[in-house]
């Protein structure tokens, strides 16, 4: 308990609970997959921080058109503020499974079972409407393309998995440089040098 600015948090339901932050990353999905926006949350829920990603992007590259957001982010309130603003959002109102269609299902008996979240709000049913049209699941296919390798790649690749600094602020500026040497890695990658340079 050396880090008073961090919290207890954990991954998913089987993982153990560990003192952590919460990383979080927005990312351009028009095919660079350069991070536009970093942030570092003390709340180990997504669903508080979909603003916050799309709040801290640069105002140098310009307001995003689109929006994409897994499940976990799901927050009534903060959905409909964005969509005011202008930004044609696309968050997952249930699970992934729940929004693929499978030709085969090879899941077990129990996980066919169950049942997904009845919705009643109707701005999720709205924006679960909306990611079920063809031009929606294109749409929205664009998220686990782009978002997940960067994560993947910081993680794997760059071999990132835990802050060595302590507070807040040094945490935050840490994933900063993170995101920022995955950046440079990236530009480098898109640009293709040429081998003798």
């Amino acid at each position: 308990m050396t880090d008073t600015d961090s919290h207890l948090m954990r991954k998913g339901k089987s993982s153990s609970v560990t003192q952590s932050y919460n990383a979080q990353a927005s990312v351009d999905a028009d095919g660079s997959q350069l991070v536009v926006s970093a942030h570092i949350s003390r709340c180990s829920a997504d669903n508080g921080e979909l603003e916050a990603g799309i709040q801290n992007i640069p105002a140098q590259l310009g307001s995003p058109k689109q929006g994409l957001a897994d499940s976990g982010f799901v927050q009534i309130e903060a959905i409909e503020r964005i969509q005011q603003s202008g930004i044609d959002l696309y968050v997952s109102v249930q699970s992934e499974a729940a929004n693929n269609q499978r030709r085969y299902d090879l899941r077990p008996e129990k996980a066919l079972a169950k049942a997904p979240q009845k919705l009643v709000d109707p701005t999720l049913i709205d924006m679960r409407e909306k990611i079920r049209t063809e031009a929606g699941r294109k749409i929205y296919a664009l998220r686990q393309q782009s978002v997940e390798p960067v994560f993947g790649i910081i993680k794997q690749a760059m071999g990132f998995r835990q802050f060595s600094l302590r507070a807040l602020s040094k945490v935050s500026a840490e994933w900063t440089l993170v995101c920022l040497a995955y950046n440079c890695k990236r530009l480098f990658n898109l640009i293709k040098l040429p081998q003798n340079a």
